[in-house]
Order: C-alpha cells, then sequence, then structure tokens
C-alpha cells in the first residue's frame, strides 16, 4: 500500500513561495500602516535628545541638538552627521531666542550638569500628532505621542 501525504520538495516550494510573499508585503503594509513615520521620528528625536544629554555630562562640555524643520534632519555636536527624519512628518519647534540659528533651525544645548535650554519639538502626520519635551532644569526628555 503507498502512504498518501505531501513529499519534501513539494512541502520546500510552498515555504519558498510563502516566505516570498512575506517579504515583498511586510514592507508595504508597514509603511502603509498610521502612525509609523510619527513614531519612528518621535523615538529617533528623544533618542537623539538623549545622547546629546549623555554625552555632554560624560565630556563635561556644553552639546548643542540641532534640528532643521525643513529639510528634516538633526545632528548631535558640530561634527554630528545628520540623522534623517521622515519626510512624510511635519516639524515645528519651541526653544529659546538664543537658540535659533535661522527660521528652520534651532538648537536645545545641554550642558555638563544635565541641564538643558529646554524646548518642545511636535511631530505632525495628517491628523496624528507628537510631542518631545525637554525640561530645562533637569534635561529630562519626555515623548508623547
Amino acid at each position: 500500500m503507498s502512504a498518501r501525504g505531501f513529499t519534501l520538495l513539494e512541502l520546500l516550494v510552498v515555504l519558498a513561495i510563502v516566505m516570498v510573499v512575506v517579504g515583498v508585503a511586510a514592507p508595504i503594509l508597514s509603511s502603509g500602516l498610521p502612525g509609523t513615520d510619527l513614531r519612528s521620528g518621535m523615538l529617533a528625536i528623544s533618542s537623539g535628545l538623549r545622547e546629546a544629554q549623555s554625552q555632554a555630562m560624560a565630556e563635561n562640555k556644553e552639546i548643542a541638538f540641532t534640528l532643521n524643520v525643513d529639510e528634516k534632519w538633526f545632528a548631535i555636536g558640530k561634527k554630528g552627521r545628520a540623522e534623517h527624519i521622515p519626510e512624510r512628518l511635519r516639524l515645528s519647534f519651541l526653544t529659546t531666542r538664543s537658540e535659533r540659528l535661522n527660521r528652520a533651525t534651532a538648537n536645545i544645548r545641554f550642558y555638563p550638569d544635565g541641564s538643558s535650554t529646554g524646548g518642545r519639538i511636535e511631530l505632525e502626520s495628517g491628523d496624528r500628532n507628537a510631542v518631545v519635551t525637554v525640561d530645562w532644569l533637569t534635561g529630562r526628555v519626555a515623548a508623547a505621542d
């Protein structure tokens, strides 16, 4: 009597087809999910701010977190490389007048004791928004969406 079932080759072919479909569909579906750009932008900015604060404390010197809202990038320190923020986001900032470099660019400066000049960065995507704030006294970074 012959046994009924699938051969190993047939199972491997089906598994390969499923992997290709998942590999193609996953990026398409994730880019279309509402809020993914907003959340990734918020996390990148808050992470960059925390890194700037840590660097200021570790190196015992002032470190500036620079944000450009038109070109959608930020950099840490004078020689920091630009980190890009998702293009679909609208950004705005609030910081002290002395830290505004021009209409689109501003700094939030961190000091060796952990304090900062403080500020607020708002991110918008469609009808959703997120806010990243930096407390001037403690330098604490808080993000909320």
